[in-house]
This record gives structure tokens, C-alpha cells and sequence, in this order.
């Protein structure tokens, strides 16, 4: 790999174009932004990093520091302003930024200007040397190198294309040290070290192998190749570098238990991957998952002594341990032989295979019932992407408890919502008296179960919708808005061939979406009010997916409309049926 080595001859070469500068007979010409340099100049005058100007918008707060914590610790003195005024023509902008500062490194210029026919800024960039041994032509190289999706930034990835600092550590992973975490990535997370790799696949059964870094410097085909090659026979290898606001992922495995796409969809999720550093330490748990002892085995064991087992890949981002703990003794005191399990859904499904039974069914349950009699468990399995939420529930036990089970699927967040519930129809009040149902003094809890049937019964046909109107929503949004940044960053070629597949897949979604809106039409409005409600919703969903096939620019999102409108399809075929049975029910 070709490396651009720098910083060794700079003192000398300052040393003589340092006076020039002050001179001013090496000063760039004027640029519009002018003022906004200059009050980068001052605050890098001391050294490298990066200023951002009040209203610039495309500068995540953990890029910004992520890249002071990467400029702080590398050989090369790269400093970055980010103006929200014009640049001007060529390299005037950066040229005028390395004069002010007149420090040997290089230069960058990021400019966002309001565009007032866009909802997006206008954005240009600038960049040059002074005093280095490198140069601006040699930046464009590295520039190209990052364009791309999952490739890391290119603010990130200019220490290592420049020092060769960070690289050597990642391709010298072994089985001796098979892990490797950038220190400014520490600096910025401090839970992400090597340390809590090494616990974390502890007990890997394969050989494993784990980077996490800002960025990497070089061609991309030959950082890969360099990783991944010497894997060693059953080898699984993970690299993670920093994009805009999380980290894109990128696998390698040679003759592994789990495949690349399985070890990418594990740690990146659906799509293209992506992991927020919230979310790296549950990702590499379930990476671990896949590749040590059998997840529900290591369950099963902690269940034993313990009434409630969270898996470590699993999080809501609410439930806190206090609240955990809280929630297990009320679990331990309502009901001794309880026990309940939240597990990924997606390990379980790679792991067990064809012998993973219905989640819904009580034969996966049975799988995590301790050694022993007479003890009820119910398992909760739980999408790990993004927002956590739960899919599925399995019980066995008691006919009261797996009853009492039934009515959790869908409580939010995703661990302390069910257990809640739980506790309830176990008959934990949470420790005070809540308020009765009319008439339920001294009542047995029959009546209250009859209202929740019917009420269930009604509902049961929105439960889709309603799930889609919460959880899914959100991680929609986030998911279209990263979607759409990486297509922005794509070369031009492979953006069109990313718009005609959109295109194509659109035309077919359209078709389903006009049958659908027939479909829709044709069905007459009911007396009944509460249908009526319900027939709205539908419609009402309705329209949302025809603004989200109108709005969409992805293939991505054109796959969500298609899932959304299947949904959808199949919501309107119960309503249809069970309006249909009301109907024709005899009248009494």
C-alpha cells in the first residue's frame, strides 16, 4: 500500500518560507471568506485541529471531536475551518488560511452557504499544503480513496495517509493481540478500548479480529486485503471507522462458522451498516454471541439463579441497571418461580437455524426452562436494530402465568415496558394500591380480564399499524436521512445506477400502490363508529405511503414503502374479514 510520508522535512522548509509569509509575498488572494479564516487562524494559530463557525451544520459534535482528539495525536499538523461564506474561485481560501497561520501542514476549507431553492446547503471545499512534504495533489488521491460508502472520512483518514501511524497496528493483529481501538476513539468514548474487546469475545470458540479507528489512509482495496488476508482457518474480522455520526462496518471471515453478510447484518444492521457508538458494545456482544457457546445455553444457566437474563446485545436505551435490578426483585417477590429472558432475535435465528422454533410458541420458551420443576418462563425476542423492540413472546409454564405473558408484546421501552406489564397481571402493584375498576371491590380480577379480551379483540387488527406509527417510524427517519447522505457521496456513476434501480423498483411499488388505493375505495363506509375509526386509520396510512413513494430517493426507502404497503394489505384483510363476520353473526 502506498503510503505519503510527511512532517520530517517541514521544520526546515517553515524555517525558509516562514519569513515570505510574514512578508506577505506568498499571500493567497483575497477570499470572500475572509473573515471567518481569519478567526480560524487565531484560534489554530497554536496548533492543529479544527473551528467551526456558528451555523455550520454539517459538523456532528463527535466528528469534531473525534477529529481534534485524531489531529492532537498525529505527526502532521493538519488544521480544518468550517465558514458558512462563500470560498471563492480555486484554492484561494485554503492558500489564504496557511498564510495567516504560517505553520507548516495542511489546509482545509469546508464552506455551507444557504441555497434558497433547496432545503440543502450549498457546500465547497478547499485544501492545500504549505511546509510539508507532501502535497495538495496527493490530498486529492486520498480524497478519492474516500468516496464511497463505508470507507471512513477523509478529515479522519489524512494523519494515517500522511504519517502511517494508525495502519501498522491494525494489519499487525494476530491471535496474541487480535484486538486494536484508535486511542483518540478512547479519548472520545472512553468504553471503547481493547480491554472491553477482550472481554467482551472472552470466550469467541473461533478465532477473532477487531479494529475500531477513526479512519484509515490508503486504497481501499488494499487496506482490506491487508486485513483480511492472513486471517487464520474459521477467522472472523471486523473493521470499524468513523463516517459522519456513527461507524460503518466492514467483515471479513475465511471458512467461519458465519459468512460476511451474516457478520455484517450481526454488527451493522440491515442496509448498509452502520453502528452508533452507543450501541458498539451491544454490537460486539452479539458478534460474540455468534461466535462462543450456544446463547441459549449461557441463558438457561443464568436463569438458574437468576429471574430475569438480559442478553448483553440487548438495549433499550432507557432501562438502567438500577431500574433492572429493581424490576427482578418485584419479578423474584410476585411470582418465585418466574423467570424471563430478553434475547436478539437475529443471533437466535443464525445460531439455531432450522431448529429455532416459532418465537410465538411455547417450544422456544421451553428451551431456556432451567434444570428443575415447576418454573415458568416466558422469552421475549427482541430486534436489536436501532430502536429496540420487541417481536415476539414465548411462555410456558402455569396456564396463569403464560396467560399473564400475553398481554406484553408491544410495551415500550423494550425490556422494562414488558416486565411491567408482567408484574401487573401477576398482580404486583409496583408497591402501592392503584386505582380499582368500578364496582371491583373484593372482585376476583374476572371482570377486568372479560374488558381486556374485548378490547383485545378489537385492537388486534392495529397492532401492526400501531408499531409501525412508533418504534419503526423513528428508525425510518434516521435510517432515510443516512441513506440519503451516502448516496450524496457516491461518485456520479454509481449514484445513477443507484437512482435507476430505485426507479425500477419504484414503477413496480407504484403498481401495488394503485390496486391497494382501489381496494381502499371500494370498501363502504360502516355504521359502526369504531370501525369507521379503524377504516380511516388505514386510509390515513394510506396517503402517508404515497408521500413516502413520491418523496423517496433511495432503493432503500422504495423496499420500506413495498413492506409498508404489504403491511398494510394484510391489515385491510382483517378488517375485511372480521367486518364481514360481524355482519353475518346471528342475531340473538
Amino acid at each position: 500500500m502506498r503510503r505519503r510520508s510527511g512532517g520530517r522535512g517541514a521544520g526546515l522548509i517553515g524555517a525558509v518560507l516562514a519569513p515570505l509569509l510574514a512578508l506577505g509575498l506568498l499571500t493567497a488572494p483575497p477570499a470572500r471568506a475572509a473573515g471567518q479564516l481569519d478567526e480560524a487562524a487565531e484560534a489554530l494559530a497554536d496548533g492543529p485541529g479544527v473551528w467551526v463557525a456558528d451555523g455550520f451544520e454539517g459538523a456532528p459534535e463527535p466528528l469534531v471531536a473525534l477529529i481534534r482528539a485524531r489531529y492532537a495525536r498525529a505527526e502532521t499538523p493538519v488544521r480544518v475551518a468550517m465558514v458558512t461564506e462563500e470560498l471563492g474561485e480555486g484554492d484561494a481560501a485554503a492558500q489564504q488560511f496557511a498564510a495567516a497561520v504560517g505553520e507548516p501542514g495542511a489546509y482545509i476549507v469546508h464552506s455551507e452557504t444557504d441555497d434558497p431553492t433547496s432545503d440543502y446547503p450549498t457546500t465547497a471545499s478547499q485544501w492545500t499544503t504549505y511546509g510539508a512534504g507532501f502535497t495538495g495533489e496527493e490530498m486529492d488521491d486520498e480524497y478519492m480513496d474516500r468516496v464511497g460508502i463505508g470507507v471512513g472520512n477523509f478529515l479522519l483518514s489524512l494523519p494515517d495517509a500522511f504519517d502511517g501511524d494508525l495502519s501498522p497496528g491494525v494489519f499487525a493483529l494476530s491471535d496474541e493481540e487480535p484486538f486494536f481501538v484508535d486511542p483518540a476513539v478512547t479519548d472520545v468514548f472512553p468504553s471503547v478500548d481493547a480491554a472491553s474487546l477482550a472481554t467482551t469475545f472472552a470466550d469467541a470458540r473461533t478465532p477473532v479480529r477487531v479494529a475500531v479507528v477513526t479512519a484509515l489512509g490508503g486504497d481501499e482495496s488494499a487496506i482490506q486485503e491487508e486485513l483480511f488476508a492472513d486471517l487464520p482457518e474459521g477467522g472472523t474480522g471486523v473493521l470499524l471507522r468513523w463516517e459522519d455520526e456513527d461507524f460503518s462496518v466492514t467483515t471479513g471471515t475465511r471458512e467461519a462458522p458465519f459468512g460476511v453478510d451474516d457478520v455484517s447484518l450481526t454488527v451493522g444492521g440491515i442496509g448498509i451498516g452502520a453502528v452508533p457508538p452507543g450501541a458498539l458494545p451491544q454490537r460486539m456482544a452479539l458478534l460474540a454471541a455468534l461466535l462462543g457457546p450456544d446463547p441459549v445455553e449461557v441463558a438457561r444457566q443464568a436463569l438458574a439463579d437468576d429471574p430475569v437474563y438480559v442478553h448483553p446485545g440487548v438495549s433499550d436505551g432507557e432501562t438502567g441497571q438500577e431500574e433492572l435490578d429493581a424490576l427482578r426483585e418485584r419479578l423474584r417477590s410476585a411470582d418465585p418461580s418466574a423467570r424471563a429472558a430478553f434475547m436478539p432475535e437475529g443471533v437466535l435465528e443464525l445460531r439455531l437455524g432450522e431448529d429455532l422454533p416459532d418465537s410465538d410458541s411455547p417450544e422456544l420458551a421451553e428451551m431456556f426452562v432451567p434444570e428443575g420443576d415447576g418454573t415458568d418462563v416466558v422469552v421475549w425476542t427482541v430486534d436489536t436494530e436501532s430502536d429496540a423492540y420487541v417481536t415476539d413472546v414465548s411462555a410456558t409454564g402455569d396456564s396463569s402465568f403464560v396467560e399473564a405473558t400475553e398481554w406484553t408484546w408491544g410495551e415500550t421501552p423494550a425490556i422494562s415496558g414488558p416486565l411491567e406489564e408482567l408484574l401487573t397481571e401477576l398482580g404486583d402493584d409496583g408497591g402501592g394500591p392503584g386505582p380499582a375498576l368500578p364496582g371491583a371491590a373484593g372482585d376476583t380480577g374476572q371482570p377486568r380480564i372479560y374488558l381486556l379480551v374485548v378490547l383485545a379483540m378489537g385492537a388486534l387488527w392495529l397492532v401492526p399499524l400501531l408499531a409501525a406509527n412508533s418504534t419503526r417510524r423513528r428508525r425510518r427517519i434516521r435510517a432515510t436521512a443516512r441513506w440519503r447522505r451516502r448516496l450524496a457521496r457516491l461518485p456520479a456513476s454509481q449514484a445513477r445506477g443507484e437512482q435507476e434501480r430505485a426507479d425500477v423498483a419504484a414503477v413496480a411499488v407504484w403498481r401495488d400502490l394503485v390496486a391497494l388505493g382501489d381496494d381502499l375505495a371500494r370498501v363502504a363506509a360502516p355504521q359502526n363508529p369504531t370501525r369507521l375509526r379503524a377504516l380511516q386509520r388505514l386510509r390515513s396510512e394510506y396517503e402517508r405511503m404515497l408521500t413516502a413513494h413520491d418523496e423517496a430517493m433511495t432503493w432503500h426507502e422504495i423496499a420500506v414503502v413495498r413492506a409498508d404497503a404489504e403491511r398494510l394489505r394484510r391489515a385491510l384483510t382483517v378488517w375485511l374479514r372480521t367486518t364481514d363476520a360481524r355482519r353475518s353473526a346471528p342475531v340473538a
